[in-house]
């Protein structure tokens, strides 16, 4: 399911509907979700979220746009906007 990527330590995961119905029960099952170290989410080549430390906490696009009332209501502190990207 993994694929290199030009960095030696990062891997690439093309989700379908199979790989995702995949990820969501084995993490049901085993809860992996603790390990990962960094994870990026991207459609089209864009960066979406980036997901740090087991999944804890990550950076949102600036793309999005969030209203105040979901952040205060559904999204932590220690998840941030990008300025950036």
């Amino acid at each position: 399911m993994l694929k290199k990527t030009h960095c030696v330590y990062f891997e690439k995961l093309t989700l379908n509907k199979y790989i995702k119905e995949k990820i969501i029960n084995e993490e049901r099952i085993n809860s992996f979700g603790a390990y990962i170290q960094k994870m990026e989410i991207r459609k089209g080549g864009i960066k979406l979220f980036v997901l740090y430390d087991g999944c804890e906490y990550g950076i949102v696009s600036k793309l999005f746009k969030i209203p105040e009332w979901f952040k205060s209501k559904y999204i932590p502190e220690t998840c941030m906007v990008s300025d950036e990207w």
